[in-house]
């Protein structure tokens, strides 16, 4: 293993770690390139295998970086690297890669791979004739250049590596009695072992028949015990299904990991966790969207309606991350105690018993949510013109209100159970969710926003200083002030008519 200078080194984690604007606009093209050739599954690679895989850099033996591969061809078995342009510190990361692969313990890439570098501009002939010599030293470094090079790299891609079939493990119906708990999992979730429980009990929307939705429990066999790995929740709700209801569950379907019999401790706790994140992978807006197509298929206009209006309201507040858009609690809500069982809350759309009519959404959660639009858009010009900090005369520096999803979040919730408040009028409450729709936070008593920061008064800086600047804070100037505002001027308003 060659031992690199501390120039050399320094050098690659500089080049690594920062990626000009051109240099990004050449990764894509090469991933969309490979893409349309079908080298690469299509959509957004960032986060999988094929983009953000990493590798160890070694130098004198030490690893001394995790360097993030720019893409990957399990197929082939090619690391790519992607450069708009490069310089020594460019070569010297490639000396050190194609180094590092190399090591015994660089043990993800196996011997069989490639190193690939497909740069954009052309070097000039010094830098050239260090990459041909890098080349022609180690067989698994290649290179090319500018679209053209890219071309002749994707003619190359004709022999992939032999597929082997992969081992999966077997299934097989089990008697319960005999599954042993894995002793280091987790403590149970009781709420979450009841509603599975409901999960297995609760008879079908039509009345006929009961769900009985038992899914695969995970196993494997250790010293003439079958040991679950996953389903360790489900297992105790069988068993109470056998106690405490009319029913009995006398064998489950298990999932053998059979080709891991051998697995230490460590590699087991690991497959527990595995399996754990991808079990969980689903979001809310994953379940918005499914219940909205079933209830489509199903031709139950009514009960689609909610989940309609509660995506189309998630993607307006977010359009690039819906499932963080801050109005699902305030669309699941039908009473104050509510407020602190979100798990129960999520569960009306993970059930598909979301249920709101068109009165309720254009009256109630439609002005919410615009009115959530005017409140982010009147933060953040606030902090266009303002900046981040300022100094008020009484409380000294302070920072900026800014649109946090939290903060957006316990506004939209509270405004939403002001409804369950007693003694507020309903005709009252929807006449001030009109108004927060509208003109409410246009008004600088409210929030002061001047098109420049030399038109700010004392007193604006002081208005703006009582503005909320966490979720709990928000919360209670929703709940003490602005809701209190509008229901006084909406109740004389009525009262007058």
């Amino acid at each position: 293993m060659s031992n690199y200078t501390q120039a050399e080194t320094i050098a690659l984690a500089q080049s690594a770690s920062i990626k000009s604007i051109n240099g990004k606009k050449w990764e894509k093209q090469v991933e969309k390139t490979l893409q349309e050739n079908n080298f690469l599954p299509g959509g957004k690679l960032t986060g999988s295998i094929f983009k953000t895989n990493t590798y160890d850099c070694y130098n004198d033996n030490k690893v001394y970086k995790k360097k993030i591969i720019d893409q990957w061809l399990p197929k082939f078995n090619h690391i790519l690297e992607c450069k708009n342009s490069i310089g020594d510190g460019q070569i010297a990361e490639f000396m050190i890669a194609t180094d590092s692969f190399k090591q015994l313990n660089n043990t993800k890439f196996g011997d069989d791979f490639k190193f690939i570098v497909l740069i954009n501009e052309k070097p000039t002939d010094r830098n050239e004739n260090k990459l041909k010599i890098l080349s022609d030293n180690h067989d698994t470094f290649h290179y090319y250049i500018g679209e053209r090079g890219l071309r002749e790299y994707i003619k190359t891609l004709t022999n992939p590596i032999s597929q082997e079939s992969l081992p999966i493990g077997k299934f097989e119906m089990t008697d319960l009695s005999i599954l042993f708990d894995n002793d280091v999992n987790r403590p149970l979730n009781m709420p979450q072992v009841y509603d599975l429980v409901e999960s297995l009990i609760t008879p079908m929307r039509n009345g006929k028949g009961i769900r009985g939705l038992v899914r695969p429990f995970i196993g494997i066999e250790r010293d003439g015990k079958k040991q679950l790995i996953d389903a360790h929740h489900l297992k105790k709700a069988c068993t109470i299904v056998n106690e405490f209801t009319p029913y009995t569950i006398t064998e489950v379907p298990v999932y053998y990991l059979t080709h891991l019999d051998d697995v230490t401790e460590e590699e087991l706790t690991m497959l527990m966790s595995v399996i754990n994140v991808l079990v969980k992978k689903w979001d809310v807006f994953d379940y918005v969207e499914l219940w909205e197509k079933t209830f489509d298929k199903l031709g139950e206009p009514d009960a689609k309606y909610p989940y309609t209006k509660l995506k189309e309201s998630m993607i307006t507040l977010n359009p690039d991350k819906p499932n963080s858009a801050p109005i699902l609690q305030a669309f699941c809500l039908d009473a104050r105690e509510q407020e602190s069982n979100w798990s129960s809350n999520t569960r009306k759309v993970h059930f598909g018993k979301l249920s709101f009519d068109k009165d309720k959404f254009e009256k109630k959660f439609e002005p919410i949510v615009q009115s959530i639009l005017k409140l982010k858009e009147r933060i953040e010009k606030t902090k266009k013109v303002v900046g981040s900090k300022y100094v008020d005369s009484n409380m000294g520096p302070m920072k900026t209100p800014t649109p946090l999803a939290a903060v957006l979040r316990a506004y939209a919730t509270e405004m939403s159970l002001q409804e369950y408040e007693e003694g507020v009028d309903e005709e009252v409450y929807y006449e001030s969710l009109k108004d927060l729709a509208n003109g409410y936070w246009n008004d600088d008593e409210v929030l002061p926003v001047w098109e420049n920061v030399g038109s700010y008064k004392k007193r604006d800086f002081h208005q703006l200083s009582k503005f909320a600047r966490s979720a709990d804070e928000m919360k209670n100037i929703t709940k003490e002030i602005i809701f209190p505002s509008l229901e006084r001027t909406n109740r004389k308003k009525l009262q007058s008519k």
